[in-house]
């Protein structure tokens, strides 16, 4: 997902929080303040004042004052290029204003609308909204950041496209080259390494790359976030499972059908996790394991190896990279057999599962007694290295290219599960779980042959 779809999702939460709170559609009835000329509150003033032409760029509060009390909810309407990069969420500096505070790009013309069509939650204290009013305003250039700066500032774009077309492993794939196109102007002049950083993180988002991100001053700025639903509601799992544990808010063990233990684990990043889920392998003994990857976007692959290697009864190589045009192996051994797991096992992924969790499929699909029960996954992996390109910023680049076993290319792709389970959203919502339900039928159909 785009820079541009981010910020989309973040005004469709802002709308969101006024559905989620019962902000009626409809005015209710409004008892106004001494001397207003209408039941309906008006709005007093917006900063930047729409129609301006020479809002200063960067760090900035969209401040909108209305002429009573009001609900303190709040629908900011909007989407793509055209909206402010939100910052923070919207608050009420007292019953009246209400301030928002978003990040602009320079020269760039900005609109969005106070209310909508559809969303209404400025609305005064007994619920009468708000009239939809649109906002337009535009950026001045940028603060013109002293000589120095902006040299080492024109280095660094020049180091950005030379790392382009050198170090990013997915260059020839997404087609990014030498010649790519970058804001220039706005980057030489950036008066900050923080503004130079977000601006390189806005021009990098058409890349389309979830590994590619811009840091500086501890600040980490993704590029792109992938738009994907996961093919599971972790809210409405409990009514499926029994004997629920939450070992930690990453993981939960839990039994789903009659002998079959069944593991929820949404990263690989504390290892703790990972050895709570080696002394449930090593010293329980059900009659089959459901493996849960589905909300696992991905983290540490050394430690998805130490779970992965319980299901193995020899040494395999499970994935190759690409580094540089250099292929190698990447191989994983078992753990001592008197610790091997050898019931039946199903691994549950889906569209959220990415990086790390992706070699974890692969790993598993080595596996002794293994499938995997769901719908094709990500089809991303980068592991990304920094580069400092000598400003105070540094570009996070992928360094391999991530390969399956037989040298096909995993990005974009993805990795195909053994049983393919449709799960609609319209069935998720209702509480149903497709996936989880297959996998249980799976097993024990499995365990009954034995």
């Amino acid at each position: 997902m785009s820079r541009m779809t981010r910020i989309r999702l973040a005004v469709v939460m802002l709308a969101g929080v006024v559905a989620a709170q019962g902000r009626p559609d409809r005015p209710q009835g409004d008892k106004p303040n001494p001397g207003a000329k209408s039941p309906t509150p008006r709005i007093v003033s917006i900063a930047p004042e729409p129609g301006a032409h020479d809002v200063a760029p960067g760090d900035c509060e969209i401040v909108i004052e209305f002429d009573r009390d009001m609900g303190r909810t709040y629908s900011f309407v909007g989407g793509g290029p055209a909206f402010p990069e939100v910052r923070k969420k919207p608050f009420w500096r007292d019953a009246r204003t209400c301030v928002l505070t978003v990040w602009l790009k320079p020269n760039h013309t900005y609109h969005f609308s106070i209310n909508g069509a559809r969303h209404h939650g400025f609305a005064s204290k007994r619920g009468i909204a708000v009239e939809p009013k649109a906002v337009k305003f535009r950026t001045s250039d940028a603060v013109g950041a002293p000589p120095a700066s902006i040299a080492k500032n024109k280095a660094a774009i020049q180091k950005v496209r030379a790392l382009l077309a050198t170090k990013y492993s997915y260059r020839t794939l997404r087609k990014v080259t030498a010649t790519y196109a970058l804001s220039d102007d706005a980057l030489a002049q950036a008066g900050s390494a923080m503004t130079f950083a977000r601006t390189l993180a806005s021009d990098l988002a058409a890349i389309g790359d979830i590994h590619i991100a811009v840091e500086t001053d501890g600040t980490r700025l993704p590029t792109h976030v992938a738009d994907v639903s996961p093919n599971v509601v972790v809210s409405r799992l409990a009514p499926h499972l029994t004997k629920i544990q939450q070992v930690s808010p990453r993981l939960a063990l839990a039994t789903a059908g009659s002998g079959i233990r069944y593991v929820l684990l949404s990263a690989w990043s504390d290892a703790s996790d990972v050895a709570a889920i080696v002394t449930a392998l090593r010293n329980e003994k059900p009659r089959a394991w459901i493996l849960d990857m589905r909300a696992n976007g991905g983290g540490n692959e050394m430690l998805a190896q130490r779970v992965a290697a319980h299901f193995l009864d020899k040494a395999v190589v499970y994935a190759k990279q690409d580094v540089d045009g250099k292929i190698s192996a990447r191989t994983l051994a078992p753990v001592a057999e008197a610790n091997r797991v050898t019931v039946p096992v199903a691994v549950l992924m889906g569209p959220a599962c990415f990086s790390s969790t992706e070699g974890f499929l692969l790993m598993m699909r080595q596996g002794k007694n293994v499938t995997l029960i769901g719908a094709r996954s990500g089809g991303s992996s980068g592991n990304p290295k920094p580069h400092a390109l000598g400003n105070g910023v540094t570009l996070w680049l992928p360094s391999w290219r991530a390969l399956r076993p037989d040298g096909t290319c995993v990005e974009g792709e993805g990795i195909r599960p053994d049983v393919a389970v449709a799960a609609p959203q319209a069935a998720l919502d209702a509480g149903k779980d497709p996936v989880l339900k297959a996998a249980v039928a799976k097993l024990t159909h499995k365990i009954s042959e034995k």
